[in-house]
């Protein structure tokens, strides 16, 4: 975990950024058993085609209540894409949440606990050509979200193979407020 201008590393990236289509020794196996090379590039340009946004059910929240950010990916490509996806959020994204202070906002303590363990297995997702999938990110039990006041947050995620493609997805910022 380390301070990344405002962004939070959350993520221990390289272990996950791993193909999963591929097998270890870079190749994709074919219907008559033989391999031929993973296309890197094609790869990459179909992550390019991703797009990341984030939303919330609504714009206020009272103080311990759980907030709650819908993730959403979409594949804008005309190609189905299938990406790594780690079982545990926080290594999933890197989180922005900046106060009124301008200050990265502090992880929770069972966030940071949780953190000590390491990353668990990941597995893929795909998405379709034109498809979206949602995932809903409990940020306040992520961060301390505790106390009244404005809060901004963005997602950001990696995506691609490990040493080869590297492609990262930036969320766009929403606002929240906690209240009485």
């Amino acid at each position: 975990m380390r301070a990344n201008g405002k962004y939070l590393q959350l993520s221990i990236a390289l272990p996950l950024m791993t193909c999963i289509a591929c097998h270890q020794s870079g190749s994709v196996s074919h219907q008559n058993n033989q391999s031929r090379p993973f296309d890197y590039q094609k790869y990459f340009d179909s992550v390019k085609q991703l797009e990341m946004k984030i939303g919330v059910a609504h714009e206020q929240w009272k103080v311990n209540d759980p907030i709650t950010v819908s993730v959403y990916l979409s594949n804008k490509g005309k190609n189905a894409v299938r990406i790594p996806d780690p079982r545990v959020t926080w290594y999933r994204y890197q989180m922005s949440v900046i106060g009124e202070n301008n200050r990265q906002v502090p992880m929770a303590d069972y966030t940071k606990d949780q953190l000590k363990w390491g990353a668990t297995s990941s597995g893929a997702q795909g998405i379709e050509p034109g498809g979206t999938i949602e995932e809903k990110v409990r940020v306040s039990e992520i961060f301390q979200l505790n106390q009244k006041g404005t809060y901004k947050i963005t997602f950001k995620r990696q995506v691609g193979v490990a040493d080869k493609v590297r492609h990262e997805l930036t969320s766009n910022t929403i606002t929240v407020s906690v209240v009485d």
